[in-house]
């Protein structure tokens, strides 16, 4: 049988068990729990002689689910699941972004001698010795791909900027030829450091049982030779001597090292790394970022309009000064407070366009002010250094809030009640700790699980209550059940002067038609709370009768936005493809297809055809790795790929 007929066949198989169908997964508690757990705690399930040794003394009672969890968080999480868990799940630096380097040299062979170059090949008369970054031991490179001598153009770009390749601009290789690497090969090695170094950094801290806040305000950082060139290369930038590379002084292996620090207070956690701070093309973006990782702020764009944007009378205030008036003004102020007054703490950062090394002399001296919410939210004040900002970040209510989210999310996957969200708050306001906020979470669902208890189904929805027609563009009066909703969660966005207000006594039903899509899908509450599963049911059931005048329509809206028409909930992307390895017995753990999924919250992770794909191409993989042929390699794909292997459990079987 073609093996990719094999493939497709198990994506059916997947869709129709999995995301359209009401069974439950084919594992069942406690085996399928005792996978989930080890799931959330390491990112990988364990084979099945662990299992059914681990079910078997669970069953008995020679084991209980605390020690079980306790054992679980003794062990190393991967450090790649636990920077997906507190920082983010996508990846930030792009494929041939300029911060690894710009260049990647070519060689040729010239009357036996190899010559680097950039732009085209030239003669031994024509090239000069330089001692290269990554080595001790000299090249020779074309004349016009060394020049060290140019340091960047007369608008302010250095060399290394996105503008300036020196392929196609008067910069070289730089000194020591910084700005290039030697080939393909060595270009993505660099790449990988740079990445490495958060990911093995956000595995150091939550392994280590740190206080989380360490993350993001610690001087030092786990990397080894490669990723320290990049810091060292930013020095040279500033005028520090070449002597700093090649950096043979430093381990190849990655270690905890700290930082230098070209001004007090360059050094803030992953914030100061370079794979955060080069990760988007200008200061805002990367502060949009920083908002999301720490705050679980998202931004409120999507409320502006442009007849509000028009009215405001002005140009353009995202360049010089203009950004104080920028954080102030009515429709901006909701997100720019936060990120135009943060981004004063980085101005030693420049955008990428203009270059991708730190710039000390740029450094703002004196306290900066703070703000969350908006221009009347001001939280305190600090240096004017990624530290300062550091230090303020993590001291705010929010930050606690957002880790609390990070952490419901992983293990509850959209399932949690209030008493679970508050129950993991509190470990974060006791301990400050992820695991210990893990062994919170992951004993109550266990608990839940073996309790068997669902959570409880939809109410009937209530007889409409509306003083007007339903017909499109028409105004329908806002009940008082809804009301009370829109007040208690809704009113401190949507007020007057919000393109959603929801002050008025009535709305068009295409208003309250969004509303069951943005707080069904949990896009809204914008916060890192959201709604308990009651609230948002309650919510919907008095939103619905304004929406769907219709009885029938409006009982098919209600079980499509609560929980009657869902795909199961996952685990995360990486631990999903895990599982399928481990399922397959296969080799090759590390492998996992190209897939959106890898950029999804784990809050919307669902057992979508995307997954199912993505499950039997690996599965395809680690069968077609062990050298099956026929029927055993369709068995083979057909277990691995089945949808209990990447499903969550009892939760998700609802």
């Amino acid at each position: 049988m073609n093996p990719w007929r094999i493939v497709l066949l198990a994506v059916a198989v997947s869709i129709v068990a999995g995301a359209c169908s009401k069974k439950s997964p084919e594992r069942t508690a406690p085996v399928q729990l005792v996978s989930d757990l080890a799931v959330f705690a390491t990112g990988e399930a364990p084979d099945d002689a662990a299992l059914t040794t681990t079910s078997q003394a669970l069953a008995s009672g020679s084991l209980t689910m605390e020690r079980y969890v306790d054992g679980l968080l003794k062990q190393k999480m991967g450090a790649r699941l636990a920077k997906d868990l507190v920082v983010s799940p996508s990846d930030t630096l792009k494929d041939r972004h300029p911060i690894a380097v710009h260049s990647v040299l070519k060689k040729s062979k010239v009357d036996g001698t190899t010559i680097f170059h950039l732009r085209g090949k030239c003669g031994a008369s024509e090239a000069v010795s330089v001692q290269p970054w990554w080595s001790d031991d000299e090249v020779l490179i074309c004349k016009d791909s060394y020049r060290p001598e140019v340091k960047g153009d007369a608008n302010g770009r250095t060399c290394g900027s996105s503008l300036l390749s020196p392929k196609d601009s008067e910069c070289g290789c730089g000194p020591r030829l910084i700005y290039c690497a030697r080939d393909n090969g060595h270009y993505k090695d660099i790449h990988e450091a740079i990445l490495e170094e958060l990911v093995q950094t956000s595995g150091y801290v939550v392994n280590e049982d740190k206080p989380i806040e360490e993350l993001f305000t610690m001087n030092g950082s786990v990397r080894g030779r490669m990723g320290e060139f990049v810091y060292r290369r930013a020095r040279i930038a500033a005028g520090e001597p070449e002597t700093l590379v090649p950096v043979t002084d430093f381990d190849k292996k990655a270690s905890l090292q700290p930082r230098h620090e070209q001004v007090p207070g360059q050094q803030a956690g992953v914030l100061s790394m370079p794979i955060m701070t080069y990760a988007s093309d200008a200061l805002r973006g990367v502060m949009r970022n920083y908002s999301e990782y720490l705050w679980c702020a998202g931004v409120a764009s999507s409320r502006v309009t442009t007849e509000s944007v028009m009215a405001l009378k002005v140009v353009d205030l995202r360049v010089g000064d203009g950004w104080r008036q920028l954080a102030s003004m009515e429709v901006c102020t909701d997100c720019h407070a936060r990120l135009d007054y943060g981004m004063q703490f980085f101005w030693g950062y420049p955008s990428s366009t203009m270059g991708v090394d730190f710039r000390p002399k740029d450094v703002i001296a004196g306290k900066g002010k703070f703000y969350m919410n908006d221009i009347d939210d001001e939280r305190g004040e600090d240096d004017l250094t990624p530290a300062g900002f550091a230090r303020l970040a993590v001291a705010q209510p929010e930050f606690g809030k957002c880790m609390t989210r990070k952490v419901v999310d992983h293990v509850f996957n959209g399932t949690e009640t209030a008493a679970d969200y508050k129950a993991v708050l509190d470990s974060f306001k006791g301990t400050h700790r992820i695991k210990q906020m893990l062994r919170v979470a992951m004993t109550r669902y266990a608990e839940r699980v073996m309790a068997g208890a669902p959570p409880a189904p939809p109410k009937k929805p209530a007889a409409p209550a509306v003083s007007s027609s339903h017909a499109d563009g028409a105004l329908v009066t806002i009940t008082p059940d809804l009301r009370e909703g829109l007040d208690a969660h809704c009113a401190n966005c949507h007020d007057k002067g919000d393109y959603f207000d929801f002050s008025a006594k009535a709305l068009p039903r295409e208003k309250f038609m969004l509303m069951m899509d943005q707080v069904g899908f949990g896009a809204m509450p914008m916060d890192p709370v959201g709604l308990d599963e009651q609230d948002r049911i309650a919510f919907l059931e008095a939103v619905a009768p304004l929406a769907f005048p219709d009885e029938s329509e409006r009982a098919v809206a209600l079980r499509y936005f609560t929980t009657g028409m869902r795909a199961h909930p996952v685990h995360r992307f990486r631990s999903a493809m895990m599982n399928v390895n481990v399922a397959a017995k296969g080799e090759s753990k590390g492998f996992r297809p190209g897939s959106i999924e890898t950029a999804v919250s784990q809050g919307q992770m669902a057992y979508t055809p995307g997954m199912a794909v993505s499950s039997a191409v690996t599965a395809m993989k680690a069968c077609h790795e062990k050298k099956l042929a026929g029927e055993e390699l369709e068995a083979c794909v057909s277990r691995a790929s089945a949808p209990g292997t990447i499903i969550v459990g009892a939760l998700g079987s609802k």
